[in-house]
C-alpha cells in the first residue's frame, strides 16, 4: 500500500471514531464537498461514505485543523501507522513503531501464549473480557498477565470497565501490524470482512491488495438471491401454480396499469407500471419477427428523471422490494432485483465481475451521484450497453468482462416549464464556448464555436472522426449536444504547437505498450505521453467547383457600389415594371432617369438585383462591375489551381488597401508573371514597382474579404472555402502559401511568432487534409517496441535470426534500438517494410493487425509539452457522436486539431421525466396521506403479479424447476407494431417546426422493447409457441415514445395532441 493511499484509509477511521455524524456532516459542508452538496442533513449520509469523503481531500495540515477546531469525542484513542490520538491530543507521526517493539517484547516474554491470546481477540471480533479470552483457549494459558502487557504497552486498549469486569478492544488500526508481526499465524477475523464490506468502494480501490475480496464477496450475495429465487420458485410451484396459471389468463398490461391506478391515481401510476413491466424484461426473451429474428431482446434499462420528491425512488424501489411497514409489498422477482443505494461506481465495476453469464437488475437511487466520480462515465456506459467493460487503477486492472444486467435509476435533474436539459454525461468530458470544431455543414467545413453549435442543435451537421475498428478518419453525423454545468479549464499544450482548452477529466487519445488506442483523461495526461491528431481530414465529398462572387459580396454586406450587368437584368425589370417602369421606379425609391438607364444598359444595384432575384441562381454570362472600375468581373468564377494559387499566396504576402486594392509582396519573377496570367484572366489592372504589386480591382478586394481571408497580415486566416477545394487545389493553395519564404512550418513556437494565431491553427489543419507534415510520418515507438518483440518471441528467435527472417527489410541493430528503447518515434516507411516481408504465418497474427492499423490508418501523433490551468471557471460543452448507435466517440477540435472524446449515456435507458405539477403533488400527498392510515394495502396484488413475473421469467430463462413443464417463447414484432410507430413518428414530426429534432431515434427502440416486455404478461392468454405483441401493450408504449419525445424536444408540441390524432386518448 502506498503511503498516501495508507493515510486516506487512517484518515476516514479516525475522523469517524473521533467526530458524530452531525460534526462529519458540518466538516464535509464546510469543505464544500460534492457528496455533502446534496444532503439536506446529517441523517441523510452514509457515515463510512462521508468519512471517506472528507479523508480523501484533506491534507495533514488540514486534518490537524480540523481536530483543533472541532471537539473530538474524549474517549478516542487511534494508533496508526501515520496518525496519534491520544488524551486529546493529534500527532501526525504514527504509533507502529513503538507498538512493534512492544509486540516483539511480549512476543519474546510469553512465547506462544501470547499468540493464543491473540487469536482468541481475532475470534470474538476484536474485543471481549478475560472469561470470554480464556474460553476460546484450549490450554491452561497466563492470559491475565498477557492482557495487562498488551494493554500497558497500548496494544489493547479499554473498552469498558465496571465493578469487577473489564473488556478490551483491539484497534482496527492495529490490525495490520499484528498480521504483519504474526505472519501466517493470525487468520483473518469474521468481523474484519463485514467491516470492509461496508467500506466505500472508493476506498477499497485504495485500501491494499488482499485485504477484501469484494468479487468473492458478491458472489456470496448472488448466491443468496439465487437460494431466495429458488425457495420462493419452489413454493410457488407448491402451493400457488394453478392460481398463478389462472390468475396468467386474464393479465395484460391494461390490467396492471388499472391496478395501478386504482392505488395511486391517474399520474402516479404509470412510473410503478413502468418498473414492474421492466421485471418482466428482465428474463430478455428473444423478440422475433415473421421471418426470424430481430436482433432485439426485452430487457431495457430504466431511468426516471425528475426534482426530489416526486415519487421516482417508491416507483423503482419500494414497489420492486416492497416497503412492509407501509404496506407496500414487492411486486419484483424474488433474488433478481441487487439494491445499490450506497454503493459507489467503483464498488460497482469492481463487484460486476461476479455478474458475468447472469441478469440481474440493480436499483441505483440517485443516480446522478454516480457521474461525480471522475472517469466513471465510460465503464458505466459499456455496463447499460452490456458491453466489455476493462476499468484500469493505478496499481491493478478490473476485466476485461462482459457485464449482463441492467439499471432502473433515479436522476435528480431540474426542471422548467417546457421540459428538461440533462444528459447522464460526465460533466468532466467538456470544453469551454468559444473552443472550436470543425464541422461539414450544408455550406461544407466551417469552424464553430462548440458552445454555439450546442445552442443552435444544428441537425446534419458532421464531424470528422476516427473509425474505432479501422483507425480511418471519416465523417460521422453529429446524434446529440450537451450542455454542462460551469468547471475549472485547462489547456493541454502540444509539440507541434497545437493545444486545446478543456476540463481536467476531458479524454484525449493516447496509445499503449500494445498498440491499442485508449482514452485518457486530462488530469492523467503528463508530459511526454502522446495524444492523436489526424494525420488525414476526409475530403468535402461535394468539392467546391466555382464561387459565387455576388451572393458572397451580398451575404456579407460588401455589396455597396456593386452593379450586376447581365441580359437577365432587363428580365427582372420587366417582370418588376408593373403597370410601368414610373412604378417600378417609386417602389425601389430609385429615380425614373436611373431605372431607365439601367434597363437600357441592361445593369442593376447589386443590393437591388438580390431583393428581386435570388442571387445564388445568378446566370452564368452575369458580371459584375463598380462606379469607380471600367472593368468588369465575372458574377461566378471557377475554384481551378491558379485562383487557389493565388488566394494562397495572399494569405501568406498580401493585403487590403483601402478596400479597393490588393497589394502583393513579390521578389520573384515567375511569381511576378503568375499574378499578371492570373489578373488578365479576370480582367484586373496591375501595377508593379520591382517589391510591390497592386491590383486595381475592389471587387476582387472584396472577394478577399468576403472568404475570410482577412485585410491586414494580423488578421490572416485560411478561409473556409478551401477546406472545401478539391485535392489538386489544396495542394496549390499550400504551395501559394510557401511561395516567396511564406510559412506552412509545424515547428511549434515558430509558428505562433511568426504567424497570428488563428492563422497558424488553420494551416495546421490545412495540412491534415493532405496528411503533410513532420508530425505525420512516424509512430511513437512505444507502440511499436512491444509489438515487434512479441513477433519475434513468437518462433522465438534472437533479434539477428529474427533481422535474418525479415530478410533484412530492417537490420537488427534496428531491432535492437527499438527493443532497447533508444528510438522515441518509427517511421511508417521502415514499419511497412518490416510487415511486408514477414512470412505468412505471421503476417495475419493480432500483433500484425495492429501494427498495419497504425501505419495505414489516418491517426497520427504529438506530443505532450505542458497542461496548464487557465485560472477560468465556465460553463462547458459537449457534442455527442453516435451514428446510428455506433460508439464513435470522437471529434476534431482545438487550436490546430486535435481529437477529443465524447461520451453520453441516456439514450441507453428508457427515460421517463417526473415533474412536480399540482396533479403530481396532489397524488403524492393522498397517497402519503393513504399510506399513513393503512389505507393502501397492496398485499393481495402484489403476491399475484410477484408470483406471475417470477413464474415467467423462470419458464423464460430456462430455469431446472419449470424447464420441462412450460415451453420457453418469443414475443413476435407485427408490421401493426411497426407501422403505429411509424404513424406516431410523423405525427411527432409534423408538429415540430424545426427541420432538426432534439431525441435520438433510439427512443423507437426502447418503445419496441417496452411493448414486447410488456408483452410477457400475456404468456398464458395465447396457446402459440410465440408471444405476439398485444394491442394495450402497443398503446402504451407509444404513450411513452411520444410523452418522452415530446420532453426531448422541450414540449414543441403537446404529447396529448399526437395521441388524439392517432386516436389513443
Amino acid at each position: 500500500m502506498k503511503v498516501e493511499e495508507g493515510k486516506v484509509v487512517e484518515r476516514k477511521i479516525l475522523l469517524k471514531r473521533a467526530f458524530p455524524r452531525i460534526r462529519l456532516f458540518e466538516i464535509g459542508k464546510k469543505l464544500a464537498i460534492p457528496y455533502f452538496e446534496r444532503l439536506e442533513s446529517a441523517w441523510d449520509m452514509d457515515e463510512e461514505q462521508a468519512a471517506f469523503e472528507i479523508a480523501s481531500v484533506i491534507s495533514d495540515v488540514q486534518l490537524r485543523e480540523i481536530f483543533e477546531s472541532q471537539k473530538p469525542r474524549d474517549w478516542v484513542v487511534f494508533r496508526g501507522k501515520h496518525y496519534t490520538f491520544e488524551d486529546g491530543v493529534l500527532s501526525l507521526k504514527g504509533s507502529w513503531d513503538a507498538l512493534r517493539a512492544g509486540l516483539r517484547q511480549i512476543m519474546g516474554k510469553h512465547g506462544r501464549d501470547s499468540v493464543e491470546v491473540l487469536k482468541a481477540f481475532l475470534q470474538l471480533g476484536g474485543s471481549g473480557g478475560l472469561m470470554d479470552v480464556t474460553s476460546r483457549i484450549k490450554r491452561p494459558v497466563n492470559a491475565e498477565a498477557i492482557i495487562a502487557d498488551l494493554e500497558r504497552l497500548k496494544i489493547l486498549a479499554v473498552s469498558y470497565r465496571g465493578d469487577g469486569y473489564t473488556e478490551w478492544k483491539l484497534l482496527d488500526e492495529v490490525f495490520p501490524l499484528i498480521q504483519e508481526e504474526l505472519g501466517g499465524l493470525v487468520e483473518r477475523r469474521p468481523a474484519a470482512v463485514l467491516r470492509e464490506e461496508a467500506m466505500p468502494a472508493a476506498e477499497a480501490a485504495v485500501a491494499g491488495e488482499g485485504e477484501v475480496d469484494y468479487v468473492e464477496l458478491e458472489r456470496q450475495e448472488i448466491g443468496k438471491m439465487d437460494n431466495e429465487f429458488n425457495e420462493y420458485l419452489r413454493e410457488l410451484l407448491k402451493s400457488r401454480l394453478e392460481s398463478t396459471i389462472r390468475f396468467g389468463k386474464t393479465f395484460s398490461a391494461a390490467a396492471l396499469a388499472d391496478y395501478l391506478m386504482k392505488l395511486f391515481g391517474s399520474v402516479l401510476y404509470f412510473d410503478s407500471f413502468l418498473s414492474i413491466i421492466q421485471q418482466y424484461g428482465l428474463a430478455d426473451v428473444d423478440i422475433v419477427h415473421e421471418s426470424g429474428r430481430t436482433g432485439m431482446r426485452t430487457g431495457w434499462n430504466l431511468a426516471l428523471f425528475g426534482e426530489p420528491g416526486t415519487g421516482k425512488s417508491f416507483s423503482t424501489r419500494d414497489m420492486i422490494l416492497g416497503k412492509l411497514d407501509a404496506k407496500v409489498y414487492p411486486h419484483g422477482i424474488p433474488g433478481r432485483n441487487r439494491y445499490a443505494g450506497g454503493m459507489t461506481p467503483a464498488r460497482f465495476i469492481r463487484i460486476g465481475q461476479a455478474y458475468v453469464g447472469r441478469t440481474f437488475n440493480f436499483i441505483i437511487p440517485e443516480f446522478n451521484d454516480w457521474f461525480r466520480y471522475k472517469g466513471m462515465v465510460e465503464p458505466l456506459k459499456l455496463a447499460m450497453e452490456r458491453g466489455i467493460i476493462k476499468y484500469e487503477l493505478h496499481r491493478e486492472v478490473i476485466g476485461p468482462y462482459r457485464f449482463g444486467g441492467f439499471f432502473s435509476v433515479n436522476y435528480n435533474v431540474a426542471t422548467f416549464g417546457r421540459g428538461y436539459e440533462v444528459t447522464i454525461s460526465d460533466p468532466n468530458f467538456s470544453l469551454p464556448y468559444d473552443e472550436y470544431v470543425l464541422v461539414l455543414g450544408p455550406n461544407g467545413y466551417e469552424f464553430r464555436m462548440i458552445g454555439e453549435l450546442v445552442e443552435l442543435h444544428p441537425a446534419g451537421v458532421k464531424v470528422a472522426s476516427f473509425n474505432p475498428e479501422t483507425l480511418q478518419m471519416e465523417l460521422f453525423e453529429i446524434t446529440g449536444y450537451l450542455k454542462h454545468p460551469v468547471s475549472r479549464i485547462y489547456e493541454v499544450r502540444l509539440r507541434s504547437g497545437r493545444r486545446v482548452r478543456v476540463t481536467l477529466g476531458h479524454s484525449l487519445f493516447t496509445i499503449s505498450k500494445d498498440g491499442l488506442i485508449k482514452s485518457v483523461p486530462t488530469g492523467k495526461l503528463k508530459p511526454g505521453d502522446y495524444v492523436a491528431i489526424p494525420r488525414r481530414l476526409p475530403a468535402n465529398p461535394k468539392p467546391l467547383s466555382k464561387l459565387n462572387v455576388a451572393w458572397l459580396l451580398f451575404e456579407n454586406n460588401l455589396h455597396e457600389g456593386i452593379f450586376v450587368r447581365d441580359l437577365s437584368v432587363r428580365e427582372v425589370i420587366s417582370k418588376s415594371s408593373n403597370p410601368s417602369l414610373m412604378d417600378f421606379s417609386r417602389r425601389i425609391q430609385r429615380s425614373y432617369a436611373a431605372v431607365r438607364h439601367w434597363n437600357s444598359n441592361s445593369m442593376m444595384p447589386l443590393s437591388i438585383y438580390a431583393e428581386l432575384m435570388d442571387v445564388r441562381g445568378i446566370p452564368a454570362t452575369a458580371v459584375l462591375y463598380s462606379a469607380k472600375m471600367d472593368r468588369d468581373f465575372p458574377a461566378l468564377i471557377d475554384v481551378d489551381e491558379d485562383f487557389a494559387w493565388f488566394l494562397g499566396f495572399y494569405v501568406a504576402r498580401g493585403e487590403i488597401i483601402h478596400g479597393r486594392y490588393v497589394r502583393l509582396t513579390v521578389k520573384k519573377p515567375e511569381h511576378e508573371k503568375r499574378i499578371v496570367r492570373f489578373a488578365e484572366k479576370f480582367g484586373v489592372a496591375v501595377s508593379y514597382d520591382g517589391k510591390f504589386m497592386v491590383m486595381h480591382s475592389m471587387i476582387l478586394a472584396r472577394l478577399i474579404m468576403a472568404l475570410g481571408a482577412g485585410v491586414r497580415r494580423h488578421e490572416k486566416r485560411v478561409p473556409s472555402a478551401v477546406f472545401n477545394f478539391s485535392t489538386g487545389c489544396v495542394k496549390a493553395f499550400t504551395e501559394g502559401c510557401l511561395a516567396d519564404g511564406g510559412n506552412l512550418s509545424l515547428k511549434g513556437e515558430g509558428v505562433s511568432a511568426s504567424l497570428c494565431g488563428h492563422l497558424s491553427s488553420d494551416k495546421m489543419y490545412l495540412q491534415s487534409l493532405f496528411g503533410h507534415g513532420e508530425f505525420f510520418d512516424a509512430v511513437p515507438a512505444v507502440a511499436v517496441k512491444e509489438l515487434v518483440y512479441a513477433l519475434r518471441r513468437r518462433n522465438n528467435l534472437s533479434q539477428r535470426a529474427f533481422a535474418k527472417l525479415l530478410g533484412n527489410a530492417v537490420s537488427r541493430s534496428f531491432i535492437a534500438d527499438l527493443e532497447t528503447g533508444r528510438y522515441n518515434a518509427v517511421k511508417r516507411s521502415k514499419l511497412l517494410r518490416l510487415i511486408k516481408a514477414l512470412p505468412s504465418d505471421l503476417s495475419l497474427t493480432e500483433e500484425v493487425r495492429r501494427l498495419r492499423m497504425l501505419v495505414s490508418g489516418d491517426l497520427a501523433w504529438d506530443e505532450v509539452v505542458e497542461i496548464v490551468d487557465t485560472g477560468l471557471e465556465e460553463p462547458t460543452y459537449d457534442i455527442e457522436v453516435r451514428p446510428e448507435g455506433r460508439a464513435i466517440e470522437n471529434f476534431v477540435g482545438g487550436y490546430g486539431g486535435v481529437i477529443l472524446h465524447n461520451s453520453a449515456v441516456e439514450d441507453r435507458m428508457l427515460c421517463r421525466l417526473h415533474r412536480l405539477t399540482k396533479e403530481r403533488f396532489i397524488e403524492i400527498a393522498q397517497s402519503q396521506r393513504r399510506l399513513a392510515f393503512g389505507e393502501i394495502d397492496t398485499e393481495k396484488g402484489a403476491r399475484r403479479i410477484r408470483d406471475h413475473v417470477t413464474l415467467v421469467y423462470a419458464i423464460e430463462t430456462g430455469h431446472p424447476l419449470v424447464r420441462d413443464r412450460f415451453p420457453k417463447k418469443p414475443v413476435m414484432i407485427t408490421p401493426k407494431a411497426y407501422d403505429l410507430i411509424e404513424r406516431a413518428r410523423d405525427a411527432i414530426l409534423d408538429c415540430i417546426p424545426r427541420e432538426h429534432v432534439t431525441f435520438s431515434a433510439r427512443l423507437e427502440d426502447r418503445a419496441i422493447r417496452f411493448a414486447c416486455a410488456a408483452s410477457l404478461l400475456n404468456y398464458f392468454v395465447s396457446d402459440l409457441n410465440y408471444i405476439p405483441v398485444s394491442d394495450d401493450a402497443l398503446r402504451y408504449a407509444v404513450q411513452l415514445y411520444v410523452e418522452e419525445a415530446s420532453v426531448r424536444s422541450r414540449q414543441e408540441f403537446l404529447p396529448e395532441e399526437v395521441l388524439r390524432k392517432l386516436r389513443l386518448v
